[in-house]
């Protein structure tokens, strides 16, 4: 992934629970580029799975995380769509099977 930041980027990414450290076996490989390369919004669409979007969402909000699109329940799951620094779209979802038991 390009970014502008990669230090920014990467802790982002990270206190989302996101492994960017090893380059070999990550979830995430962040490379540094100009604005116009990084991209913004939905062309750069990720999609993170979490175990528990309640405490993810409380996380965004503590952090003044930007919310794209509020919290929504589809019937694959439920979502909330946030910005990451470079403005790239992060679907966060849970399974609605997971998430309907709670």
């Amino acid at each position: 992934m390009l970014c502008q930041d990669q230090n920014k980027t990467e802790s982002f990414y990270s206190d989302l629970g996101v492994d960017v450290q090893n380059l070999g076996s990550s979830d995430l490989a962040l490379f540094f580029s100009s604005k116009e390369e990084a991209g913004s919004g939905a062309t750069n669409l990720v999609t993170i799975e979490c175990d528990d979007l309640d405490l993810a969402l409380d996380f965004v909000e503590k952090s003044g995380i930007q919310v794209i699109v509020p919290f929504t329940i589809a019937p694959w799951g439920a979502t909330v769509i946030i910005a990451d620094p470079d403005g790239r779209h992060i679907v966060l979802t849970e399974d609605i099977n997971k998430f309907s038991k709670r």
